[in-house]
């Protein structure tokens, strides 16, 4: 029983189409799922670097209450001299930041390799939880050593 090609044999030779054009894709991890991996990743990188430095520029003296970035609180606000100080201690975290970010990337690329895309996105996630309760630690240290 011969008859004209059907939707279903175009839908196969549409599936083949990535392996026609040598690109080779692992079982479970597709493209969708590397462009949400790299979002992640992104997100994590950008949030590191949106918080590290301006924190370590008020710590360092560059950056004053009235330039718009660091830790606001009433505290940190009072002074310029508490605005510094807060912002040194708030480092004591956030010095661990940029090595947080090398650690879940390169993390999540190997535990994507060996592990698959769900290895990678909770790498990614754990990294951004870090990220999250140091943010949290530090605005509470950088209020407690402005007062």
């Amino acid at each position: 029983m011969t008859g004209p090609p059907d939707a279903s044999a175009a839908a196969v030779s549409a599936a083949a189409a990535p392996l026609a054009l040598g690109v080779p894709e692992a079982p479970g991890l597709g493209l969708g799922a590397l462009a949400g991996l790299l979002v992640l990743f992104v997100a994590v990188v950008a949030l590191g670097v949106v918080v590290h430095r301006p924190i370590k520029a008020a710590a360092d003296g560059r950056l004053g209450p009235e330039d718009g970035g660091g830790i606001r609180t009433s505290a940190t606000l009072r002074s310029p001299e508490a605005w510094q100080l807060g912002h040194q201690a708030a480092m004591i975290y956030v010095r661990a930041m940029p090595v947080i970010m090398v650690l879940v990337v390169l993390g999540g690329i190997a535990g994507t390799l060996w592990g698959g895309a769900m290895v990678g996105f909770a790498v990614g996630l754990v990294g951004l939880a870090i990220e999250v309760f140091i943010i949290a630690m530090a605005r509470i240290f950088a209020h407690i050593a402005a007062r």
